[in-house]
């Protein structure tokens, strides 16, 4: 996912939440931004092809919140490709930024406001590493379908010991089979995270966020899933 330096980004602001943030510039229309060779510069040079002139930059670029009552600051650090061009003697950069790190940590998706506190909490860990390792940002996601299991009074203990996910999946199966079908698609996504050689890129965490934010909406918003769900358990598959 890159920057483009020229616009307002699509992140929300962390300490409003009202308004985008954007790469913040002086009186003069100078960007606020520190940036220079990384030592990645010389490792890229080692294999990259003879002919091949860009630099490697890391940076460090302040964005402001466009609420005029808020303006608050966010730090993103990460790299930025410089490429050269010449024009005659001239020489030019077409450059690319791609953030790593965000302080606060943005939302990389709006979580809703009836997302319970600790389902959210696991979602912004997931959220604060999602651009530098999208599978170690799986693992979090995975803990949040754990938060959601929890708040939804679904079985974590049976004889003094916790539950495996998988086996709190099947029960909550049993009152909620679609919604359990969804989370477990996400629980997979977070199980490939752990393992090596699973490489999973910002793509994939997008998409497992919006079936785990569709999932939670449809509990917490929509209270047809969760009476379904409740129904089944009091019935206990004994019907009318």
């Amino acid at each position: 996912m890159l920057l483009d330096l020229n616009k307002t980004t699509n992140f929300d602001c962390p300490y409003c939440a009202k308004s985008k943030l954007a790469p913040k510039r002086d009186a003069k229309r100078k960007l606020q931004m520190l940036n220079g060779l990384s030592p990645e510069h010389r490792t890229y040079h080692e294999t990259a092809d003879k002919y091949d002139e860009r630099e490697v930059h890391a940076f460090a670029l302040m964005l402001e919140c466009t609420n005029p009552d808020c303006k608050a600051i966010t730090i993103t650090v990460g790299r930025l490709d410089a490429i050269p061009y010449y024009d005659g003697e001239r020489r030019t950069y077409e450059t690319t930024v791609t953030p790593q790190f965000f302080y606060p940590t943005i939302d990389v998706v709006t979580v809703p406001a009836y997302v319970p506190g600790t389902v959210r909490s696991e979602m912004r860990r997931s959220f604060a590493l999602f651009f530098a390792d999208p599978a170690s940002a799986a693992n979090p996601l995975r803990s949040a379908v754990e938060c959601f299991l929890d708040e939804t009074g679904t079985l974590a203990m049976r004889d003094g010991k916790r539950l495996p996910l998988h086996q709190r999946l099947l029960e909550f199966k049993k009152s909620s089979a679609e919604i359990a079908e969804l989370l477990g698609a996400v629980k997979w996504l977070g199980n490939d995270g752990s393992h090596y050689g699973r490489g999973l890129a910002q793509d994939d965490l997008l998409k497992g966020y919006q079936v785990f934010l569709h999932v939670v909406g449809k509990w917490f918003d929509d209270p047809e899933a969760k009476v379904k769900a409740y129904a089944t358990q009091l019935s206990k598959g004994r019907g009318v």
